[in-house]
């Protein structure tokens, strides 16, 4: 499994924007599946979720290997994680943001859901500290003045962090309760009234 995959086509984009490929991968996590074990987790079509699957094939998101022990063909992601820094700047023309619309839809489904099940917790705050995880759900914004450099290096510390080996953070996990699965929404780019204002002068 590669550490990262670098996108480099627009298909690809369009997929990762998909709010249904993120369940698929979610099936998959970093583990070795097939794809019986895939259309039977998702609660969809099994003509629709082959289709799907088939396009994350041609689009080197996912992977087929054969399991060594069984000899049976499985499905995995084919990185750790996925980058499209680069390719973003090809496919920013305003009437072809549809896949970033899925992308931030997703997110947000993602927080709001977290929200909901916490709200219907009788103290969960309470319930978090017991289950050994962060009280605090992150919901605020945070401005910083920072340089180019500072923020690159600032972006790139978070990446690194990111990227360790996942297999040997979910084997800590079994070992030790203290490890908690935790998703993480972070983005840092320029505030948007004020590049506004420079580009424009």
């Amino acid at each position: 499994m590669k550490d990262v995959l670098v996108l480099d086509k627009k298909e690809q984009l369009e997929l990762i924007g998909d709010p249904f490929v993120h369940d698929i991968l979610d099936c998959i996590n970093y583990d070795l599946v097939t794809k019986e074990q895939i259309i039977n987790k998702l609660n969809e079509k099994t003509e629709l979720i082959e289709e799907y699957l088939t396009r994350l094939l041609d689009n080197d998101i996912l992977t087929e290997v054969v399991d060594q022990e069984t000899g049976e063909k499985k499905l995995r992601a084919t990185a750790r994680s996925i980058e499209g820094k680069d390719i973003i700047y090809d496919h920013l023309n305003e009437d072809e943001l549809h896949w970033l619309n899925g992308y931030i839809n997703q997110l947000e489904n993602r927080i709001v859901d977290l929200f909901r099940y916490l709200g219907r917790l009788e103290d969960p705050k309470e319930t978090l500290e017991n289950l050994n995880y962060d009280p605090i759900p992150y919901a605020s914004i945070n401005k910083v003045y920072l340089t180019k450099e500072e923020a690159h290096q600032l972006t790139k510390m978070i990446g690194d962090f990111l990227k360790q080996d996942k297999k040997e953070m979910r084997e800590k996990s079994k070992e030790d309760n203290k490890y908690n699965l935790y998703e993480f929404y972070g983005y840092l780019f320029p505030e948007l009234k004020m590049l506004k204002e420079k580009v424009n002068d």
